[in-house]
C-alpha cells in the first residue's frame, strides 16, 4: 500500500506560519494595503511543512538506537519502507555524515514528483484561493516566502518504487546504498496500514538481509 496524492493531501494539512511574525496567518505588508492583509496558505506534503518534523524524528530515532545499545554509525546502510521522498533518510544522513539511507515507496505520485520542485503545490493552493503569484500582491508575497527551486528529493536515485519481494527488487536497494546491503530496515508510519501479505513480504526481505525491522508508528518506535 502507498499514499497517492489524494492521501498525502488528506493526511497532511499544515497552515503556513510567517517566519517573522510567527502568526498562523501570514501578514502581507504593502504601502498599497493599509495595515496589511491576512491570508492563509495550506501546505500538505511540502518540504517547508514536513522536513522540520523529519529532522526531529531522525533525532528521536538516533536516540532510540542509543538507548537500545545499538547506536547508528557512519557504516550503517538503512532502508526506510514507506519513506516517500526520503526526507527522513536525508535528515539521518545530515546527522551522521557518511551514512547512506534510501526509501522504498510504491506511490506513483512520489516517483512522478521526486525530481521536481514543490512549487507546484504552493501555486496550486494559492490559485485555489484566488491569489496570483506574479502581481506584487499577497499571493506573490506568500509564493516568494515558500518557493523552492530544488527537487523534492535530494537524490532521486535513493527513492525507489520497490516491493522487496524478489532478488531483483532487493538488489535495487543494494545499488542505491552504494552496493551494500541494509544494516537496518525501518518502516515509517506504514506498518499499521499494511495487510498481512505486505507485512510478511517486508519481514522476509529484512530476514534475507539478516536484519530485523524497526517500526515508527506515530510517536512510538518499536
Amino acid at each position: 500500500m502507498a499514499y497517492e496524492k489524494a492521501e498525502f493531501y488528506a493526511n497532511y494539512r499544515v497552515y503556513a506560519v510567517d517566519p517573522v511574525t510567527r502568526h498562523r496567518f501570514a501578514k502581507f505588508k504593502s504601502p498599497d494595503i493599509a495595515g496589511g492583509q491576512e491570508m492563509t496558505l495550506v501546505l500538505h506534503y511540502h518540504p517547508a511543512a514536513i522536513k522540520p518534523t523529519k529532522a526531529a524524528l531522525a533525532a528521536r530515532l538516533i536516540q532510540h538506537f542509543i538507548d537500545q545499545g545499538v547506536p547508528l554509525t557512519v557504516a550503517d546502510r538503512i532502508c526506510v519502507i514507506g519513506g516517500a521522498y526520503n526526507w527522513l533518510g536525508e535528515a539521518l544522513e545530515d546527522a551522521i555524515p557518511g551514512m547512506e539511507v534510501c526509501s522504498v515507496d510504491l506511490s506513483q505520485y512520489v516517483q512522478d514528483t521526486k525530481d521536481s520542485s514543490p512549487d507546484d503545490e504552493v501555486i496550486e493552493e494559492l490559485t485555489a484561493n484566488g491569489y496570483a503569484i506574479d502581481d506584487g500582491g499577497p499571493g506573490q508575497y506568500l509564493y516568494d516566502k515558500f518557493k523552492d527551486p530544488n527537487p523534492r528529493s535530494r537524490d532521486g536515485g535513493k527513492v525507489l518504487q520497490e516491493d522487496l519481494g524478489s532478488p531483483q527488487s532487493r538488489n535495487e536497494v543494494r545499488k542505491a546504498l552504494k552496493n551494500a546491503n541494509p544494516t537496518r530496515v525501518i518502516t515509517e508510519d506504514v506498518w499499521q496500514i499494511l495487510d498481512q501479505t505486505e507485512q510478511d513480504r517486508y519481514t522476509a526481505a529484512a530476514a534475507n538481509w539478516g536484519v530485523t525491522l524497526t517500526h515508527i508508528i506515530g510517536e512510538v518506535i518499536i
